[in-house]
């Protein structure tokens, strides 16, 4: 007699139902475990089915979906198996005295509130918060005898989180920069905490309403920049850390109440965005070094400015031309805190540093030298019409010489020397002294775009230094990715041939070089391999950003790419949405890879201090590979001194070699 056939329909009933029943068992197990581990033993815990119990919720399938326990004098270790009950959906267990390490949350594809605040807890699992999909609300606020721990990055896995509290948990290190994704964060407490580095730039992708992160033990350090982006802000404690730089501009954040910056390290002008909030009810800047006019708020509003803060004067007005033109100038290079401290008062003349006056106490010299100042040279020199003598030289200054200074009428001395300056040099009188060495691209077109957010394209469409154009033929055969590396390829091809050009030429004519002396040039005169590549490092940033090094168009906290480059770019994974279009990110990682390396070498290149930054041969060394298949089929080219049938690497390594030998003729004569 033959067997009947099973159904398929019969078959997964069946399975469902064993299933179901496993997983209503293994609830029960795991609630019956947490019931011996806590004591007293809640009321109503006496019932053979925990779905009856107090404050606990299932189902329609007898899934546990909530355990609420919260404010009941509770006590002991909770389960390490809490994350088996897969429908919890919300764990309220705050105010209790539960101790031992916090179980691990991970995989609980359905928990959307965790509540643990004001118990005892010892210690937090790695990636105990993983995995948590559907995540809203995190809150952990007054564990206080938890050890250090870090910031659990696997929350940015959590995009529907809303609220983060955890003030007062022992947190230590740096916030990732890992909130882009949570576009639908509100609220962010982490204050009475160990935290230190910067505010993390991905800030701006969240629709923060409240940040506190007051009273870091450490401190929290770096600017402020990201708080302009932060539109839906309402309430913002920063008080007690260590922030620099500027107050920024907060003209967008129109809901803006409460704004605590006070004990920091904020220097330079109060923008008027802030005294004009229209919300603005209660805002504290004392203890910091803050410049220029006092800022005046308007009627209603609670100010505390202290005694500890720079203005000008003690109550509200202009300042003196004068130090209202020297403090545009330091806002340039960033309300640097040796100017915040020093220049006080509203008389530029009265022991200011790095300010000489004549008898009519007109500022007739600035020296700024060797003071590692970051930023650009000011245009507001030119309204310092008695200056002299203006010294610049060895800092980190980008961009252009300004025009106004080639109208100054007095001037007679100008040292820019020794920085990472580009475009045009001015046209000055024949009266002033220019000196300009070690700017290596200054008075250069360097051949790469930037600005345009296309910048790797040419005018006569052909990409990088091809002569074949990009037809929509050749388009249609060869994958985006494919093209995105001829791109990236041949731009740095253009720019480390530019570099290693510079090299070569300098070897073949010396003379024509004499009067270039940088940090790194040998005293025979010759580069060496040390030829600081700063700019270099900018040019990789403009190349993979189609951004200008400077670009008064951005927002202020990224007109400096440099700067916000090597803050808010660390590897390829960063670059997303940063991007220039025409360098898109292919699927078999051949341009991501090509990309992440340039990536880390600008970053290498425009390292601070400038002893820590790649030497040219360690450039060409990274770039070599990249560059190789793309190297031009040329005969030797000796009157540009460059042998072509040589890739990059070979160019150095000979060039070294020819420094070696010149170096022991010059010790034997």
């Amino acid at each position: 007699m033959r067997e009947p056939k099973s159904s398929p329909l019969f078959l997964s009933s069946l399975l469902l139902f064993f299933f179901s029943r496993f997983s209503l068992g293994d609830d029960s197990s795991v609630l019956k475990e947490l019931s011996k581990a806590i004591s007293p033993t809640p009321s109503g815990w006496k019932q053979a089915k925990p779905c009856d119990w107090a404050g606990i919720t299932c189902d329609t399938s007898d899934q546990i979906t909530a355990i609420r326990l919260s404010k009941m004098s509770l006590s002991g270790t909770l389960p390490t198996n809490l994350n088996q009950l897969k429908m919890l959906q919300s764990l309220f267990l705050q105010g209790n005295h539960f101790s031992g390490p916090l179980p691990s949350f991970a995989n609980l594809s359905n928990l959307r509130v965790i509540d643990l605040d004001n118990n005892n807890f010892t210690s937090v699992p790695l990636l105990c918060f993983s995995g948590l999909s559907s995540l809203q609300e995190l809150t952990i606020d007054g564990n206080q005898n938890l050890e250090p721990w870090f910031f659990p990055p696997e929350l940015s896995q959590s995009e529907a989180l809303v609220n983060l509290s955890a003030s007062r948990v022992n947190l230590m290190g740096s916030l990732p920069d890992v909130f882009g994704k949570l576009s639908s964060l509100q609220f962010v407490r982490l204050s009475y905490n160990n935290l230190t580095g910067s505010l993390p730039m991905s800030f701006a992708g969240t629709g923060l309403q409240q940040l506190l992160l007051n009273n870091q033990a450490l401190g929290l350090s770096g600017r402020l920049d990201v708080l302009g982006t932060l539109t839906q802000l309402s309430q913002v404690w920063l008080q007690v850390n260590a922030f620099i730089g500027p107050v920024p501009d907060l003209s967008n954040c129109t809901e803006l109440s409460d704004l605590q910056l006070r004990d920091n390290q904020i220097t330079g002008v109060v923008p008027p965005s802030v005294t004009t909030l229209p919300r603005l009810s209660n805002v504290e800047l004392q203890n910091n070094k803050l410049q220029g006019p006092q800022p005046e708020f308007g009627k209603g509003v609670i100010v505390k400015l202290g005694d500890t803060n720079q203005f000008c004067d003690t109550k509200p007005g202009p300042c003196d031309p004068q130090v209202t033109t020297l403090l545009e100038i330091a806002g340039a290079i960033g309300y640097p805190m040796n100017l915040a401290e020093s220049w006080k008062g509203n008389d530029a003349c009265e022991d200011w540093s790095f300010v000489t006056c004549d008898s009519e106490r007109k500022v007739t010299g600035i020296n700024f030298s060797k003071q590692h100042f970051v930023g650009t040279i000011s245009p507001a020199f030119g309204k310092l019409t008695s200056l002299r003598n203006l010294l610049l030289n060895d800092n980190d200054l980008i961009g252009a010489i300004p025009d106004s200074l080639a109208s100054l009428p007095q001037l007679q001395l100008l040292d820019v020397g020794y920085n990472n300056l580009t475009g045009k040099i001015p046209k000055f009188s024949s009266k002033v002294n220019l000196k300009t060495p070690g700017n290596l691209f200054l008075g250069t077109d360097v051949p790469v775009g930037g600005g345009t957010g296309s910048g790797a394209r040419t005018s006569a469409g052909t990409t990088g230094n091809s002569s074949t154009p990009i037809t929509n033929d050749t388009d249609s055969r060869i994958r985006a990715g494919k093209i995105a590396g001829i791109v990236i390829g041949s731009l740095v091809f253009i720019t480390a041939v530019f570099l290693v050009s510079y090299i070569c030429i300098t070897k073949k004519h010396p003379k024509k070089f004499g009067r270039l002396r940088t940090k790194n040039v040998t005293k025979r005169g010759s580069v060496s391999t040390k030829a600081d590549v700063y700019a270099f490092g900018a040019i990789l940033m403009e190349i993979v950003t189609g951004r200008k090094a400077l670009d008064e168009k951005q927002p202020e906290d990224r007109q400096i790419l440099v700067r916000w480059f090597r803050k808010v770019i660390t590897s390829v994974e960063d670059i997303r949405g940063y991007l220039d279009p025409i360098l898109e990110l292919d699927a078999n990682g051949e341009t991501y890879e090509s990309i992440d390396k340039v990536i880390k070498l600008a970053r290498h290149c425009t390292s601070s201090p400038h002893t820590e930054r790649a030497d040219i041969k360690e450039a060409v060394n990274v770039l070599g590979p990249l560059v190789k298949p793309l190297m031009p089929s040329k005969d030797t080219d000796d009157y540009k001194g460059i042998d072509f049938s040589m890739n990059l690497i070979e160019c150095v390594e000979s060039w070294r070699k020819e420094e070696g030998r010149s170096s022991t003729d010059s010790r034997e004569q």
